[in-house]
């Protein structure tokens, strides 16, 4: 007997762990050269928010006082849990490397800066 096309896909098979997609593009990493470009760039970045906002975090801080925190708004504990992970966190192979954990941790930080 001749099994169906859909038989044979992967993709159709419930119990499969597909690696990606059919139609997804496989991802890459970002090269060294790429990050050494990209981490001093969102650094400055990062500098350069934290000074442009400063000025609203009062109201910020007095809006939180009468209405209470934001529910988009993570709390303290929480970043802190996010920054713990990202540094200690282990993750499946090929893991995370020293520059992917410092790209996370300034991600993590500008969401903090741009509440």
């Amino acid at each position: 007997m001749m099994e169906s096309e859909h038989e044979l896909d992967a993709s159709f098979d419930p119990t499969a762990i597909l690696e990606q997609l059919p139609s997804e593009h496989p991802i890459r990493g970002a090269s060294l050269l790429e990050l050494s470009f990209r981490l001093p760039l969102r650094s400055v970045m990062l500098a350069f928010l934290a000074v442009f906002t400063a000025p609203a975090w009062p109201f910020y801080l007095l809006g939180r006082a009468i209405w209470g925190r934001p529910p988009n708004v993570p709390r303290a504990r929480q970043i802190l849990r996010y920054l713990r992970l990202a540094w200690i966190g282990r993750p499946p192979a090929p893991g995370l490397s020293f520059l992917a954990r410092l790209w996370l941790t300034l991600s993590i930080l500008r969401k903090v800066v741009v509440i």
